[in-house]
């Protein structure tokens, strides 16, 4: 058996929960702009919202590459790093107290972790297939 593949979904599998956790903190740094009267109660629902528009059709693009190349390693790297800078543009809006540049970073963010979980599936299906259905001698049509 091959270790590589279990550190890469391990690896992956901390990638996906730290997408969910990243979102609770930007709904933590959305209270300080309401605090600090930067936005308001609807302007924290839009934030989120415009997190959750690439989620309309970013997973079912992604997919489909992903299907056409046949290797995930570099898109789902390209996610990871769009969630990375998704985050990192949202933090310095709130040092600058600037509302459409949250909204640019909630966007980038939304890019990377709608499709993190559609990579994780991917990749756990593939692990199955090539290390752990030869190992117990299962075939699958």
């Amino acid at each position: 058996m091959d270790i590589t593949y279990f550190y890469y979904l391990l690896l992956l599998s901390s990638i996906s929960f730290g997408g969910h956790f990243a979102k609770s903190t930007f709904s933590m740094f959305g209270l300080y702009m309401i605090n600090d009267h930067v936005i308001s109660p609807a302007g924290l629902g839009m934030l989120l919202a415009t997190a959750a528009m690439p989620s309309m059709i970013i997973p079912f693009l992604v997919g489909h590459s992903v299907d056409k190349a046949g290797n995930g390693f570099m898109i789902t790297l390209v996610l990871f790093l769009f969630e990375i800078s998704g985050l990192s543009i949202f933090c310095v809006s709130v040092y600058t107290a600037s509302f459409p540049l949250a909204m640019v970073g909630m966007f980038v963010y939304g890019i990377g972790s709608s499709s993190i979980s559609v990579m994780q599936r991917v990749l756990v299906t593939l692990f199955l297939k090539v290390i752990l259905l030869p190992i117990f001698d299962w075939n699958i049509a």
